[in-house]
């Protein structure tokens, strides 16, 4: 039976009006439906007319199994346990494990590019390291970034050192940056893709890009250089 009692809950459809232009919703309760797992409230969104229930937009949307299930796989997992394993004590199909882990993975990359953002940005450093592997991993490279002041890591990106794994990683980079118009310092090393990637992605923004390159000696630096690419010397000055 349809009621008109209004709930504070948030539209979870990321192309609802209420979300776009962050507005309060108007969440009232719509029906009920009958699952495997028992009886859920469904409601509905008065600016969008989308129908939803509390686990839309959840890793558990639509889980045929209990959500404890899910979760003692997601930690098996994270153990090091292997699928096979997990599969024989849930009493599930590799397959399946292999689904869930696989969702899992993908919310927790959604929750991690949404929750990394800093407020007040003052310094990003972006860096390559080398990675060891074995055969086609062999030549693999992990990006990486961190803001200086608050040192959190809010970049990282495994690949070949290539212009497309340059643009992704900077892409990172650039949400966690978000749309600010006080300069924002962001340096790196002179690795050749960084320069086109920075300019396509923040050429029309109020950042500021430094290159630095540093010549070692046998006992360690032995004189560092800088050059702007992006910003004003104004910019580079106040930030």
């Amino acid at each position: 039976m349809k009621t008109s009692q209004e709930t504070t809950t948030r539209c979870p459809f990321t192309d609802c009006q209420s979300n776009l232009a962050n507005i309060p919703g108007r969440i009232i309760a719509h029906s009920r439906i009958k699952t495997r797992n028992g009886w859920k409230r469904r409601r509905l969104c008065k600016v969008c007319g989308k129908t939803f229930t509390q686990s839309t937009g959840t890793v558990y949307h639509r889980l045929r199994r209990p959500k404890a299930d899910f979760d003692r796989a997601a930690q098996m997992q994270s153990e090091g346990v292997s699928k096979a394993a997990i599969a024989r004590v849930i009493c599930a199909s590799p397959s399946t494990v292999g689904r869930w882990l696989e969702r899992a993975g993908k919310h927790a990359q959604a929750f991690h590019e949404e929750h990394s953002r800093i407020e007040d940005p003052v310094e990003f450093q972006l860096d390559e390291l080398r990675c060891k592997g074995v055969g086609s991993a062999r030549h693999a490279w992990a990006y990486i970034g961190i803001e200086v002041w608050s040192r959190m890591w809010v970049g990282l990106h495994v690949a070949n050192r290539t212009l497309r794994a340059t643009y992704l990683f900077v892409k990172q980079i650039a949400g966690a940056i978000g749309d600010r118009w006080i300069p924002v310092l962001v340096t790196s090393d002179g690795f050749k893709y960084y320069e086109p990637v920075m300019t396509r992605v923040f050429g029309r923004t109020n950042l500021v890009y430094v290159q630095v390159k540093n010549r070692y000696a046998a006992r360690g630096i032995a004189r560092t250089t800088s050059r702007q690419i992006l910003g004003t010397p104004r910019a580079l000055e106040y930030a």
